[in-house]
């Protein structure tokens, strides 16, 4: 699968929203270290972040560094199956 290719869909306020591999020229398999960077480029933090992707542990550190590096408030693991309203 190269990095342009649509893997999934989400639906957003009724509006459908394809996503790829890869997001702002980074791989879905990226380290924390360039992901923790590609992050820092965000004006203001998000209202609320969402981890989904990894191993349990790797994905609890990662979200971890996002709230105690970049100080982001509102950072989660949702659990399987779980939906979240926006």
């Amino acid at each position: 699968m190269h990095p342009g290719h649509r893997i999934g869909t989400v639906y957003l306020y009724r509006s459908v929203v394809d996503f790829r591999k890869s997001i702002g020229g980074l791989s879905a398999h990226a380290d924390q270290g360039a992901l923790l960077g590609w992050l820092r480029g965000f004006h203001k933090p998000p209202r609320q972040t969402f981890v989904v992707h990894g191993e349990a542990t790797a994905s609890a550190n990662f979200a971890a560094a996002i709230h105690d590096q970049l100080g982001w408030p509102n950072v989660r693991l949702p659990h399987p199956g779980e939906q979240v309203t926006f």
